[in-house]
């Protein structure tokens, strides 16, 4: 289950996303951002790929996370539907992600340029969670 809301779907993309620990909010991010540019319902992940961020803040750290799997995703043309932190402490974030060739999985009318803000991740009683803003574009259809 992936736990994140679309709060707004315009050129900036705003997701609330939910995280029982700070690596679950982690992973729900990495599915929410490629969930706003491809349909991910029912996609799962066949080609890993190691992902690694660093950070002074736990925000740098979620903005390196989500930066290198845009990054790893671009130069691998992959789209990653599932995610893993294997480590996350001050300093660095490493795990992984799993996805298949963009060709295929559908797409959604508004690409994923990147993130419009630094977010910053919050502590609640129920784990942990964040707003997250992404820079979005309409997806060229090529004809």
């Amino acid at each position: 289950m992936h736990r994140y809301e679309l709060i707004d779907a315009g050129s900036l993309a705003r997701a609330r996303v939910v995280g029982a620990t700070l690596e679950d909010m982690f992973e729900v991010s990495g599915y929410a951002m490629f969930d706003l540019g491809f349909d991910l319902e029912g996609v799962a992940g066949r080609y890993p790929w190691p992902v690694l961020g660093a950070g002074d803040t736990w925000g740098e750290l979620l903005g390196s996370w989500l930066e290198s799997l845009g990054a790893a995703s671009r130069s691998r043309d992959l789209v990653f539907a599932s995610f893993t932190v294997d480590r996350l402490e001050e300093g660095g974030v490493q795990g992984s992600a799993s996805g298949l060739p963009s060709a295929d999985v559908p797409p959604r009318a508004r690409t994923v340029v990147g993130l419009a803000e630094p977010p910053v991740p919050i502590t609640t009683p129920a784990g942990w969670t964040a707003d997250l803003t992404f820079e979005t574009v309409p997806r060229l259809h090529v004809v």
